[in-house]
């Protein structure tokens, strides 16, 4: 039995997926281990990584490899994506990295990370297989970035990029709680509020929750309440934005493509699409069927896994 490994270097994540494979070709996840650790802010706003961002790098990666080497694994394959492609003096990042760690870091482009997402949804079985057999669009809604692909038969057939994503859509909900209610809260505060309330569309039945921040009049603290309709409100634009581009890389599709897509529809990856009625507006708006990918925020690792297999 043969013992493998997928190391994802993300925006605001390294997670790693450890896999066996049996003789007969099944592969069975046995850990899977993340660290939340924010790369995209640095690199989306001075298109740089610090040295301490570098020294945590390279610490967490050293830890993963000595559970990879207690695990005993045969092959392993260490990608980075959106935060570390973007990033002005990549190379001499990634060189310093593997001077320290011995580690190789593979920087996906935008289609070749939808591929590891295709490649991650073909594996959850017949029902995704169907879908994607012909063709279909995948939006992967990151951290810094949202990626858009159309693929068939395995194969990227047009991609877009576009820099608004979950970090844009916490900022919008800190400055709307500035702008409406005086209250000055900060990135991690909105981030919750966007994962247990946000939605792209309004709830049947409206959530609410008690956010703590500081009064912008006096400096002193303050509870507020926040409502799911006014989180809608706040990333209405950047909402559109990111529909925007799917409808764009649709009109790109080349026309025989057209009706296998509008058949088989749109896979959303990725924390955004976690994002509560995010499938249906985006439906509404593309008149096509939208699926959730199984566990969106682990598309990439899970479909490193799923390469690492079929190359056995």
């Amino acid at each position: 039995m043969k013992t493998f490994a997928a190391i994802d270097v993300g925006s605001y994540e390294i997670a790693m997926k450890i896999f066996q494979m049996s003789p007969k070709g099944a592969m069975k996840e046995i850990d899977h281990i993340r660290h939340k650790m924010d790369l995209g802010t640095e690199t989306y706003n001075t298109g740089k990584l610090s040295a301490s961002k570098v020294d945590e790098l390279v610490r967490v990666l050293s830890e993963y490899m000595h559970i990879l080497k207690s695990y005993k694994v045969d092959d392993y394959k260490v990608y980075g994506t959106s935060a570390i492609r973007e990033m002005e003096n990549t190379a001499i990042i990634l060189g310093q990295i593997q001077q320290r760690t011995g580690i190789h870091i593979d920087v996906l482009s935008n289609s070749e990370q939808r591929f590891l997402d295709y490649k991650s949804i073909a594996s959850k079985g017949e029902a995704f297989d169907a879908i994607i057999e012909k063709g279909t669009v995948i939006v992967d809604i990151g951290g810094g970035t949202t990626e858009v692909a159309v693929i068939s038969l395995g194969g990227i057939v047009v991609s877009n990029s576009l820099r608004t994503a979950g970090d844009e859509l916490d900022e919008d909900i800190i400055n709307y709680i500035k702008r409406e209610m005086g209250l000055a809260i900060g990135e991690t505060t909105a981030e919750e509020i966007k994962k247990e309330i946000g939605c792209a569309l309004p709830l049947m039945t409206e959530m609410s929750m008690e956010v703590k921040g500081r009064d912008l009049t006096n400096g002193l603290p303050r509870n507020v309440v926040i409502t799911s309709a006014q989180v809608e409100e706040a990333i209405r634009d950047s909402v559109n934005e990111i529909i925007d581009i799917v409808k764009i890389t649709l009109e790109k599709t080349p026309p025989e493509l057209a009706s296998d897509i509008v058949e088989k529809g749109i896979v959303l990856a990725g924390g955004g699409a976690l994002i509560k009625n995010i499938d249906k507006l985006l439906s509404q708006r593309t008149g096509m069927p939208v699926y959730i990918a199984e566990n969106p925020l682990e598309c990439v690792v899970k479909g490193t896994g799923k390469t690492l297999e079929d190359l056995e």
